[in-house]
């Protein structure tokens, strides 16, 4: 997890070192602040979203303290996003809302902050860092907008995020019960919130909590969390085997 956010910390770090390298070679530019600006702005209004960048880039290191400055780089933040670039968004984003304080733009930049760590965010299967920033920064979102329209759409992704943090440990859980490593398994599955996992997981869920108990033999428990496997699933039947061998024990 450290090699990761090591690895993240040092792409971020690359992206704004060479961002600087290359606007220091263009501070010298003949053109006034106002017409820097709008040049770069009208690119970002046709979509031209690389032109737009490379613009906005000079403006801020031409120009880093005028009333424009504070746009552009939300302007400049703005146009990676829209251009996918979801890792140099995160960075100018997360500059953006530390240095300014527009309360618009502000929520604006959160709520595209949000959206780009989602998008970044990997796999279960793989370390969740970028998860758990994820899901931090969506919160602030929710805490800070709680009346803005976007907020079902921050608070749905949340809950996805917040459920794949659970599928790690259930997968987890599941590997080591595949290696006849019980009690490590039952550890996994204990530390799983069920009230966080999607609805299509919960009794996969159950069905393998219940099932290492069982192995383990604490028949009480596995009973109790396999009768909350749904009779529909089709974890059911097998569910019901296990409870009919812990019935006729007890």
């Amino acid at each position: 997890m450290k090699k990761n956010l090591y690895i993240l910390l040092l792409l971020f770090l690359f992206l704004f070192l060479s961002s600087c390298a290359k606007k220091q070679n263009l501070s010298a530019i003949d053109i006034s602040d106002e017409e820097l600006y709008n040049k770069a702005y009208n690119f970002y209004e046709q979509k031209k979203w690389d032109k737009s960048v490379d613009l906005f880039q000079k403006y801020i290191f031409t120009y880093p303290a005028t009333k424009r400055t504070e746009l552009a780089q939300y302007y400049l933040a703005d146009s990676y996003y829209n251009k996918k670039s979801y890792t140099e968004a995160i960075v100018e984003f997360e500059y953006f809302i530390k240095n300014y304080k527009n309360y618009n733009l502000k929520k604006d930049a959160l709520y595209k902050l949000s959206i780009s760590y989602y998008k970044i965010s990997p796999p279960y299967q793989f370390d969740q860092s970028l998860t758990f920033s994820a899901i931090g920064v969506m919160r602030e979102f929710l805490m800070e907008y709680y009346d803005d329209e976007r907020k079902n759409e921050i608070d749905s992704l949340l809950n996805l995020l917040l459920s794949r943090i659970e599928e790690k440990k259930l997968h987890t859980g599941d590997f080591y019960y595949k290696g006849k490593k019980y009690k490590s398994a039952v550890i996994y599955y204990q530390l799983v919130d069920d009230n966080n996992l999607k609805n299509d997981l919960k009794d996969r869920y159950y069905f393998s909590y219940g099932r290492a108990l069982f192995k383990n033999k604490d028949y009480q428990k596995s009973l109790e969390i396999l009768q909350k496997v749904s009779e529909n699933s089709k974890y059911y039947k097998e569910s019901k085997k296990i409870i009919d061998k812990i019935s006729k024990s007890l």
